[in-house]
């Protein structure tokens, strides 16, 4: 399901190295709902406002195995570079319900 909240372009406030790591982020975090969740659904909410810009990707899959929280693949660690490359964070936590959020944010003014 895809839902627009705001209805201006958010690339009026995004700049270039932005919106090539929020892109990148999108894909990647997809990409892995897709091989590893097993999720029936998945939610990308993005909210951007002149000072932040803030990504959330939810989906009702399996949630993070354990072995993922430290090693793994270069999927996460990369995701977590693009967000400090631009001064932001990444967080991925389990959903209540089941299921894994994974939360870029990153400020406007890096």
């Amino acid at each position: 399901m895809i839902a627009c909240v705001q209805a201006w372009p958010v690339d009026t406030l995004l700049s270039g190295p932005v919106v090539e790591h929020l892109l990148a982020t999108v894909r990647e975090a997809l990409t892995n709902v897709g091989k590893h969740a097993q999720a029936a659904r998945a939610s990308v909410r993005l909210s951007v406002d002149p000072t932040r810009c803030r990504l959330v990707i939810a989906d009702d899959g399996l949630g993070l195995p354990e072995a993922t929280h430290g090693s793994g693949g270069l999927g996460l660690p990369n995701l977590r570079h693009r967000a400090e490359k631009c001064k932001g964070t990444l967080s991925i936590e389990e959903a209540p319900e089941g299921g894994t959020v994974l939360t870029w944010s990153v400020p406007l003014d890096a």
